[in-house]
């Protein structure tokens, strides 16, 4: 839009600069002889002149028209994007298979109609140098409206499917406006040049007949007065043209900006700009408007800009451009900034995806929910064990942990962090992660220190807050019946102890020693069934991660053990599953690119053994990378590394072969939770890993007959 009406600036200079030259020749007088000469050559170059103008007029009106054709066919296809976020989060809250149906093949009927005017613009000549990327961009959304269709054809048929089918397809929506956004700029390119050569055939012929005036005062005056009265003609009718344009643009809910190499915004720019700043954008500095509070920010766009513009080649130029940050927080409101490159500098084009933001937010709000719930359904018993446990954390409160080692402190935080995002809760591990980084800012303090910034915080109301979800779902009495259970701990361990005495006394029959068997299991676990709930977790591990994880496989032996002796090393298993997911099984395309297949795999192996128990947990993923983790060791470890095998590298505390912690994660002290706790039981600890086949963690333990629940 800017470039247009800077070529009608042009050209008005142009005109009124034949306007003064001839009207400075008007008075020269020349013989009736020299203008009878010259009479024929004025006929025919009247008619060249007229001609001209018309084509240049007619280029145009072509060219401003493909414009705001493209932009109002953008605009609609940015409404079908905005429609599809809606349908989902329609879906989510309400599951209106038969209303969702009709609405999603509005959709269609919609994107149909976009590929039907899109085709109709590409056969018009204006579209001429444009039709190989059209023809790639339509074949692009036809594929897109076929898999709308087929998301309508079954939505009746699996309706959960096809609303998971949905989500990155209005992704490839967001996509496909953004490439039509570039074929705009490329239109706008076009249309500037074209004006461009048909401005500079005009001036040819003004400048021609000029000279030829020169000779015939008489003559060069009525070409004055006709070319200023089409000279204003061709202006009306560009300004009404680029008036249009204007108001297309400034309605579409998009800003539109440009800047030069100095980074400083010219006089064209959208309406909506001005609502998005508070103040007009022309004349002030680009990255000031863009970053006013993010210094870094501002560096990186000057710096970028400069190697953009400095650049020839397309690709390294709009490489250089894609590094500037595209999401943009305006006060309350998110922008996503897309930047093009253009003649004169770089056009910016914004648009609030606000709103998107927010229904991803609650799409994933919503889904940590229904994940807490189910957990709290399907879990009861650790999920129970978890909040008591943490609870029981909680009321003991710093006194507790006054003479402890701080680093068993920030080990059970972790721990609690890991247990708590496995059951889908929301507000405690927000809470426990930020604690652990103040922790971890504070080991070269006093450990008091640490112990009042964890004590500092009301966690028992941080988990009433997220048992609310629970409750509101499954009525107010689930937690306090906790799921099924109908007998305190208490009560089981008496019930274990008669059991166990009656069998020790032989004195029963064969249906009450059944019974008595019976009776004293019923604390028992089994550990394969403990090791098999840890499934879901790793499920919903690798969907976040955006990885495939085979069903979890147990094999061997299995063993009724006391909860009360290994309960806590159980739990304490989560961080090999956890590690094993996010440090060591990769992402699809690598595990292709490697000859495996899709889908990681992790096996668990129980075996007994005279006096022993074995437990193997072992992943086919990348193994471990010694290199990296050694120079982490170097960077936070003290004392002789060369001495440490790569197994106490791993359970070292407080060492991660990732530099930066996430929610599953990073901290460094989850395996060596779970060392303290397999030491605990006296047991150890061996690893075996392979670059590139994965790693295995080897439990032993001495077993004592009364580990197990049942003799």
């Amino acid at each position: 839009m800017a470039e247009t009406f800077k070529t009608l600036e042009a050209l008005d200079a142009c005109w009124q600069w034949t306007r003064r030259s001839s009207f400075r020749l008007r008075a020269a007088w020349l013989p009736v002889a020299v203008v009878a000469l010259f009479l024929a050559m004025f006929h025919v170059g009247g008619i060249a002149l007229l001609t001209q103008q018309n084509a240049m007029k007619g280029v145009v009106e072509t060219d401003l028209e493909s414009s705001a054709r493209l932009a109002q066919i953008n605009s609609r296809l940015q409404s079908v994007s905005t429609d599809v976020y809606r349908l989902i989060t329609q879906a989510a809250a309400e599951s209106a298979e038969g209303d969702l149906a009709s609405d999603v093949r509005d959709v269609a009927r919609r994107v149909d109609a976009i590929i039907v005017d899109l085709q109709d613009y590409r056969a018009s000549e204006a579209a001429l140098l444009q039709r190989e990327t059209l023809d790639r961009f339509i074949g692009d959304l036809k594929d897109y409206k076929v898999a709308v269709d087929w998301i309508a054809s079954t939505l009746e048929i699996d309706f959960k499917a096809s609303i998971a089918f949905m989500q990155p397809y209005n992704d490839h929506a967001e996509l496909l406006s953004r490439q039509l956004s570039s074929i705009i700029a490329d239109t706008t390119t076009t249309a500037k040049l074209r004006a461009d050569a048909a401005s500079e055939a005009l001036r040819r012929v003004v400048y021609s007949f000029a000279v030829a005036a020169g000779a015939v005062s008489i003559l060069v005056t009525l070409f004055g007065y006709l070319s200023d009265k089409h000279q204003k003609q061709l202006s009306r009718a560009a300004q009404e043209k680029s008036r249009q344009v204007g108001m297309l643009l400034d309605n579409s809910g998009q800003g539109f900006l440009s800047f030069g190499p100095n980074l400083v915004v010219d006089d064209s720019f959208s309406r909506f700009c001005i609502s998005m700043f508070g103040v007009a954008p022309a004349g002030r500095a680009a990255d000031d408007l863009l970053f006013p509070d993010d210094v870094a920010a501002r560096e990186l766009m000057r710096s970028c800009t400069a190697d953009a513009m400095a650049e020839s080649d397309p690709d390294r130029k709009a490489l250089f451009l894609s590094l500037i940050p595209s999401e943009i927080r305006m006060g309350d409101n998110i922008m996503e900034a897309e930047y093009i490159p253009i003649e004169a500098g770089i056009m910016v084009v914004l648009s609030d995806v606000t709103e998107q933001r927010t229904l991803a937010a609650q799409m994933m709000r919503e889904r940590q929910r229904l994940e807490m719930i189910v957990a709290a359904v399907t879990d009861a018993a650790d999920f129970f064990a978890v909040i008591d446990e943490f609870r029981n954390f909680a009321q003991c409160g710093a006194a507790v942990w006054r003479e402890g080692d701080p680093a068993r402190l920030y080990r059970v935080i972790h721990t609690f962090k890991g247990s708590f995002n496995q059951f889908g809760f929301h507000h405690l591990p927000a809470r426990l992660h930020a604690v652990e980084a103040l922790i971890q800012a504070q080991r070269v303090a006093q450990k008091e220190e640490s112990v009042a910034i964890v004590f500092a915080i009301d966690w028992i109301g941080l988990l009433e807050r997220d048992l609310e979800t629970v409750a509101k779902a499954l009525g107010p009495d689930f937690v306090a019946r906790r799921g099924v259970v109908t007998l305190s701990p208490e009560q089981a361990a008496r019930f274990q102890r008669l059991a166990t005495g009656l069998l020790a006394s032989n004195s029963l029959g064969p249906q009450e020693r059944a019974a008595a068997v019976e009776l004293a299991a019923v604390r028992a676990i089994s550990l394969r069934n403990a090791l098999r709930e840890f499934d879901q977790m790793i499920q919903r591990i690798a969907t976040r991660l955006e990885k495939e994880v085979a069903p979890l496989v147990v094999d061997g032996d299995d063993v009724r053990l006391d909860p009360d002796i290994f309960g806590p090393f159980l739990r304490s298993l989560g961080h090999v599953f956890r590690n094993a997911i996010d440090h060591g099984i990769e992402d699809p395309d690598t595990r292709l690119a490697a000859g495996k297949s899709e889908a990681g795999t992790i096996i668990c192996s129980i075996s007994r053994h005279p006096g022993a128990l074995v437990l193997e947990v072992e992943d086919d993923g990348a193994g471990i990378d010694e290199a990296a983790l050694r120079r982490q060791a170097a960077e936070r470890l003290s004392g002789d590394l060369a001495e440490r095998t790569l197994a106490d590298l791993v359970f070292a505390d407080g060492l991660s072969s990732r530099v930066e912690a996430t929610d599953f994660s990073g901290r460094g002290v989850g395996l060596a939770a779970v060392r303290a706790e397999a030491a605990r039981l006296g047991g150890e600890v061996r690893l075996r890993s392979k670059p590139k086949k994965g790693t295995a963690f080897i439990f032993q333990f001495p077993f004592h007959e009364n580990w197990e629940a049942v003799a």
